[in-house]
């Protein structure tokens, strides 16, 4: 079993870019409940079925990994914004875990903490034929809007998913879903270590803290830490796998772009 202390944060990547084997598909089918069965035979697209099931298995396996149970038992409960939380295990469950879970079109992202540290992770593939400064004028805060603006046309993609993915993680992590206006809190980049204000005091969180992160060139994933303290998380890992595989440990230094 993995150990979690106090304050650290494990983060979890793994690729879709590669459909399952029958021999790992059966082992994510047999740890799915049966509401997660349900929704994955929702879906009409085998795409998105083969998604959710790999995103659905990788998380209960990542989860399995600190506690003392087998990833088919694993129970969760919902928030009233749909936010997700695991049930209590067992006596050894000492340190209770937060988690978090998202998926792109090219990968999935768990984040775990151990502790009161509310989590929140979002992944996003890049995807070049958007209108992304429409959707920035729309969405975004003037200064975001303003920077992704002075920024050549070569680093335009990867300006607004960096914003799209920290604000993700933030909505993410603060648990209230659509309630949330995006524009009513921005991030600057241009500032190290990595500056956050949120201009909506029901929206604000004392102590808020960020990783971007780059698990492949054409990705950007985000991790939002909000913490009872102004104590930063003690340690966090980046981890690489595959479902139900091998295990790579990354350093983070050669996948982070900002920190908080």
């Amino acid at each position: 079993m993995r150990s979690l202390n106090q304050g650290d944060i494990h983060c979890w990547w793994t690729t879709l870019d590669e459909p399952l084997s029958d021999h790992l598909r059966r082992q994510c089918l047999a740890v799915l409940s049966g509401q997660e069965m349900q929704r994955y035979r929702a879906y009409y697209f085998d795409h998105h079925r083969e998604a959710y099931l790999q995103s659905h298995g990788f998380l209960r396996w990542v989860l399995a990994q600190y506690l003392p149970c087998s990833p088919e038992l694993l129970e969760f409960d919902v928030g009233a914004n749909g936010k997700p939380s695991l049930k209590p295990v067992g006596k050894e469950n000492i340190i209770p875990l937060q988690f978090n879970l998202s998926h792109s079109k090219k990968g999935v992202l768990v984040g775990v903490s151990g502790g009161d540290c509310m989590l929140g992770v979002d992944t996003e593939s890049h995807e070049a034929a958007r209108d992304v400064m429409a959707i920035a004028q729309r969405q975004f805060a003037e200064v975001e809007f303003n920077y992704l603006q002075a920024l050549p046309q070569s680093r335009l993609i990867q300006g607004f998913y960096s914003f799209w993915t920290l604000k993700e993680a933030y909505v993410k992590a603060q648990g209230k879903g659509l309630l949330m206006p995006l524009d009513r809190f921005f991030f600057d980049l241009q500032q190290k270590p990595l500056r956050f204000v949120c201009m909506d005091a029901e929206h604000k969180a004392d102590h808020a803290f960020f990783w971007q992160l780059q698990f492949d060139p054409d990705e950007s994933s985000a991790i939002a830490a909000l913490c009872k303290t102004q104590e930063k998380p003690k340690s966090i890992k980046l981890f690489r796998a595959k479902v139900f595989g091998q295990v790579e440990t990354l350093v983070l230094d050669q996948c982070l772009l900002y920190a908080s």
